[in-house]
């Protein structure tokens, strides 16, 4: 037996949700959220090997919803590589604009 609203399951003999109070049924309904996901296409914009860094670039982008990840990220403290970072491809222009100054600052000679 299966809550319809909160979709919880119950044991035989259960009418009512605990919950929601609302009629248990045989069988849940598909949820309408069941269509497949949708593609993102990703474009690098940049490598870095600070762990640092990396978790500071995260943190600004998931802060402003724009899709990314670090290609490579687990890999850059043991073998001393660079993650790429990869961002949404219709997102690019706004994470660049985001990222404008931390970029400079790595592009600037010691």
């Amino acid at each position: 037996m299966f809550c319809p609203n909160c979709r919880l399951e119950y044991r035989e003999g259960i009418t009512e949700c605990s919950d929601c109070g609302v009629e248990l049924v045989d069988v849940l309904p598909p949820l309408e959220t069941d269509a497949p996901p949708e593609m993102i296409n990703y474009k690098e914009i940049l490598s870095i090997s600070s762990p640092g860094d990396i978790a500071l670039i995260k943190g600004i982008l998931e802060a402003e919803g724009i899709p990314h990840f670090f290609l490579g990220e687990n890999y850059t403290a043991q073998f001393a590589g660079a993650a790429r970072l990869m961002v949404d491809e219709e997102r690019v222009a706004d994470a660049l604009d985001i990222l404008k100054d931390y970029m400079e600052a790595e592009a600037e000679p010691e």
